[in-house]
């Protein structure tokens, strides 16, 4: 089992065994996992990583991008005892004490997490829906800025170590894990019951760039849904102006500005982040509202990762709330 640290990109976490389903057929509502169940840690802690900088890849630096915080011996046995398998890591977001779980052999949440979490400005009085929530890094990112987040995740494995991790942080009764498929959305959630909804989908089509082996694939390529399916998902959630928050590919900003309107929906909101201020942007950040008129789309400056030293820049530093 790997130590617990503080870094930017989890560890995939693992499942040691499927939680049940409520009922044959239908999908699995994963509650709050009960104490029996040892939180597994899922890795998301709030740090430029691989997605957002890049795609879907961590930063390459010859440096560490956040300081490794150890723990006491008392309080990291206390912490080890919270993963069940040998590929889970325990990893703390350095935010409200926050830990996560995550698996070295799945998908870890990345910068594009972090940056999707917060690009939309949120009251505190939110409905909020996380589509593909992975190991639940966004909903523990927002929870303490939202009235209440249902996660859904399709992966059982994923599924599991969401709920845990919101039990590990004594957020059962604000995070609600659902595991299924949102291409069937009323199986899953309400009808415009939702204020906002949150989506890091898969970047690209099958058939676009090299696709990834294992359980990694369906995080970076569109196996399980398109890109039309999780507009539709959004669309089906949202009550009439509620918002849709995405990240995603500046190339395929010409495939999402229909997709978004033949779901009923318009884009409001468009951020590109660029790695350097001399480079190109590699994701962009939208948020589109639901009803709203196709007109009034405030492009705003861009997000720049790092400074001409190939620092993290101000911006990024206080995204991560220290020193990275």
């Amino acid at each position: 089992m790997t130590r617990a640290r503080c870094v930017p990109c989890p560890p995939r976490a693992q499942s040691a065994r499927r939680v049940s389903a409520e009922s044959a057929g239908s999908v699995r509502q994963i509650a709050a996992v009960s104490a029996a169940n040892a939180e597994e840690r899922s890795d998301r802690p709030p740090r430029p990583s691989a997605k957002g900088e890049g795609g879907k890849r961590r930063p390459q630096s010859g440096r560490r991008s956040r300081p490794q915080q150890r723990l006491a011996s008392s309080e990291y046995v206390s912490r080890m005892s919270d993963l069940r398998h040998p590929q889970e890591r325990l990893d703390d977001l350095c935010t409200g004490g926050r830990r996560i779980i995550q698996r070295t052999d799945r998908f870890c949440f990345s910068m594009d997490a972090v940056l999707l979490a917060h690009f939309p400005t949120l009251t505190g009085r939110e409905r909020v829906l996380d589509l593909g929530t992975g190991t639940g890094i966004i909903p523990l990112l927002i929870a303490d800025h939202a009235a209440a987040v249902t996660a859904v995740e399709i992966d059982p494995v994923q599924a599991e170590l969401a709920a845990r991790n919101a039990e590990l942080n004594g957020l059962t009764e604000k995070i609600t894990v659902r595991e299924g498929d949102y291409r069937d959305p009323a199986a899953l959630f309400s009808y415009a019951a939702y204020d906002i909804v949150f989506a890091n989908p898969p970047y690209r089509p099958v058939g676009r760039g090299a696709l990834s082996m294992g359980a990694r694939a369906a995080a970076r390529h569109e196996l399980t849904a398109t890109l039309a399916d999780v507009i539709r998902a959004a669309a089906f959630a949202l009550r009439h102006g509620g918002r849709l928050a995405m990240v995603h590919l500046p190339e395929r900003l010409g495939e999402i500005i229909p997709a978004l309107h033949a779901a009923g929906l318009a884009m409001k909101r468009l951020r590109m982040v660029q790695p350097r201020a001399d480079r190109p942007p590699n994701l962009l950040l939208m948020e589109a509202v639901r009803g709203a008129s196709p007109a009034g789309l405030r492009h705003e400056p861009a997000l720049i990762v790092r400074d001409a030293e190939g620092h993290y820049t101000d911006e990024i530093r206080a995204i991560y709330g220290q020193e990275m």
